[in-house]
């Protein structure tokens, strides 16, 4: 019988340990350039596409904070942060859905602001991009000319007002979304009462307020800051106007409801700043 060597056995270990190094020394350049790691001979594309998907990570999260803090209405730091998810969203290039996202999300912004020569030209841009991207007759299409039809009409430019909503009513038509319709009549509501049409915008609040009391009616949850924040424009727009058309007992009801709205949205914390 044989007896093992301790000794023996301790070298045997440490030469296992060298060779194992050795070999990974060896072909350690193969695995670098196998693997698309930064380095090897095949990095160039995966190196490449890890810097657009932190492109993409950074813009996202920019675009995502800024479009809640619209939600929200936090006006002010929503410009700030809306401005660097424009910068990140340029890097994609000047025709990039994502760009157009954020261009959109600006300008409403600057409308709420009342600076509608910023909002304009940037709704603009986003529209441009976007109807090149998915198609004229998109819903996403149709958000964009609201929104533009809105500025032109503040701007005081009514004849491009209202060839902006037909286009945008004609494309809501084609899609089963009270919430979107609500938003498209509210502007021509806005236009016929820029136009003199008094008489028609009250009809126009009218269906807006409508809708919205019944989105609000019929959430499972909280109505959100956004949805409670434009009933509450529908209805001070229509209490001007019922006070201009001497209909002070409608009007008296409807500023009892906005009253009501007002002390909702306050309580949700909702500032409007």
């Amino acid at each position: 019988m044989t007896t093992k060597n301790p000794q023996l056995k301790r070298k045997k270990t440490k030469k296992d340990k060298i060779a194992v190094f050795a070999a990974l020394f060896l072909v350690a350049p193969c695995l670098v350039s196998c693997s698309g790691l930064p380095g090897g001979g095949e990095s160039a594309g995966s190196h490449y596409t890890s810097k657009e998907w932190q492109a993409q990570s950074d813009w996202w999260e920019s675009q995502e904070d800024g479009d809640f803090l619209v939600y929200v209405r936090r006006f002010d730091k929503a410009e700030d942060v809306l401005k660097v998810a424009l910068a990140r969203a340029e890097k994609f290039g000047r025709g990039d859905p994502r760009l157009a996202r954020s261009m959109r999300s600006l300008a409403r912004v600057y409308l709420e602001r009342n600076d509608y020569e910023k909002a304009a030209s940037l709704l603009e841009s986003s529209l441009a991009i976007k109807e090149k991207a998915v198609g004229r007759s998109s819903s996403e299409v149709a958000d964009i000319k609201t929104d533009l039809a809105l500025a032109r009409a503040l701007q005081g430019r009514p004849e491009e007002s209202r060839k902006l909503f037909d286009e945008a009513l004609a494309i809501r038509q084609l899609y089963d979304n009270n919430l979107d319709m609500a938003e498209t009549i509210y502007v021509e509501a806005i236009l016929l009462a820029r136009t003199g049409d008094r008489a028609g915008a009250e009809k126009k609040y009218d269906k807006v307020i409508e809708i919205l009391s019944e989105q609000m009616k019929s959430s499972d949850s909280v109505p959100s800051t956004a949805l409670i924040s434009k009933l509450r424009s529908a209805l001070m727009s229509e209490v001007d106007i019922l006070k201009e058309m001497g209909k002070t007992e409608k009007s008296m009801q409807r500023k009892e409801q906005y009253d009501r709205v007002q002390l909702w949205l306050a309580t949700l914390g909702e500032t409007g700043t």
